[in-house]
């Protein structure tokens, strides 16, 4: 049994309830009534009080601090009275966003293009091109920014939530092509014929002409089984002030499923104007 104090004290608390009765006969009932009160009132406390031969008394430890130990539950709500976590302010750099050489961006453009018809080689600059642009097309949902925001996402964002908007979708896209050895650029372009940007894009490098381009992937259509009809635009960086100026041939053809009237088809785009006011070199 435990030792609590209140026991080896009541013989001291009876003995002075019965000095309170005999002086109650003497008369004196105010100063007896108040000092058998005050008895009682010492034998309720004592009752309460630790034993001093006992363990010593601990503070018990508040619930927020233990819940701070353990880790967070995605599928429980957070504490808004609680300090919550601050995300670093995002940078306005798109070229920050790009990521060729994360993991999980490489691994989606290498599992995109594995899947080559017999006909057609995976490694060919022609279907990586088409194919990454379709798997992005038919994998990536277009979801609006926040509301009075601009924001960028990480290529690797993109592809954990499966959304994003015009911009995350071009800087998947230029991760992605150049994850598999391709070059690429994101380009600003204007929609509306007002100069500014309200629209953006991926542009991938092709070392042939157009009429080469629509004939290869007019061959990869049919091994897939989709209609040859094909329609490709793209920028020619001859003459080009705003184009990268390292290449002297070839095309830099547009994959936009956003604004594709055939997303399965890269670069069939058929908006105009669709004019592009700055383009930002990713590649090396």
């Amino acid at each position: 049994m435990a030792n609590y104090p209140w026991w080896g004290r009541s013989d001291r608390c009876r003995a002075e309830a019965r000095q309170g009765l005999w002086r109650l006969r003497e008369g004196q009932v105010l100063p007896i009534a108040i000092g058998i009160l005050v008895g009682l009132l010492t034998f309720g406390g004592l009752a309460c009080l630790p034993d001093s031969a006992g363990p010593a008394a601990e503070s018990p430890t508040p619930a927020t601090k233990q819940a701070d130990q353990l880790p967070a539950d995605p599928d429980t709500p957070a504490d808004s009275s609680q300090p919550q976590a601050t995300e670093p302010e995002r940078s306005d750099n798109v070229s920050d966003y790009f990521e060729p050489a994360h993991p999980r961006v490489r691994n989606a453009a290498v599992f995109a293009v594995q899947a080559a018809p017999a006909e057609v080689e995976a490694n060919a600059a022609t279907w990586k091109i088409w194919k990454i642009n379709h798997w992005v097309a038919n994998n990536i949902s277009y979801v609006s920014d926040p509301r009075g925001h601009n924001y960028y996402a990480f290529a690797h964002e993109t592809l954990e939530v499966a959304g994003g908007d015009c911009d995350d979708y071009a800087i998947l896209l230029a991760s992605m092509y150049e994850a598999v050895g391709l070059d690429a650029a994101i380009a600003s372009i204007d929609t509306d014929n007002d100069l500014s940007l309200d629209h953006m894009t991926c542009l991938v490098y092709y070392q042939g002409d157009g009429e080469a381009f629509i004939e290869e992937e007019t061959a990869i259509l049919e091994h897939v089984g989709l209609p040859p009809q094909v329609r490709v635009i793209y920028f020619d960086p001859v003459g080009s002030k705003i184009l990268p100026q390292k290449y002297n041939n070839g095309i830099w053809i547009v994959a936009d499923p956003t604004m594709a009237m055939e997303p399965d088809k890269i670069g069939y785009v058929i908006h105009k104007p669709y004019k592009a006011t700055s383009v930002i070199d990713v590649g090396e």
